[in-house]
């Protein structure tokens, strides 16, 4: 679960990055930019919230060798 959670907060840091560079296409000053770049990281790295983007999948399998 600790890799699920890395693996979220790295998608997590590539859309605020993105915000930020094109803040202007989402009609934000670049203040707003910052703040709502400042909220977001902030709630990702919060240890008391488990995050949930639902536009995300992940696949994985079976360590080793299961026949099943």
């Amino acid at each position: 679960m600790r890799e699920l959670g890395l693996y979220m907060q790295l998608l997590m840091d590539g859309l605020v990055t993105a915000t930020l560079a094109k803040h202007r296409e989402f009609e934000l000053t670049l203040k707003e930019a910052q703040i709502l770049v400042a909220q977001a990281e902030r709630a990702v790295r919060d240890p008391t919230g488990c995050e949930y983007l639902w536009w995300t999948s992940v696949w994985a399998q079976k360590p080793g060798g299961a026949a099943g």
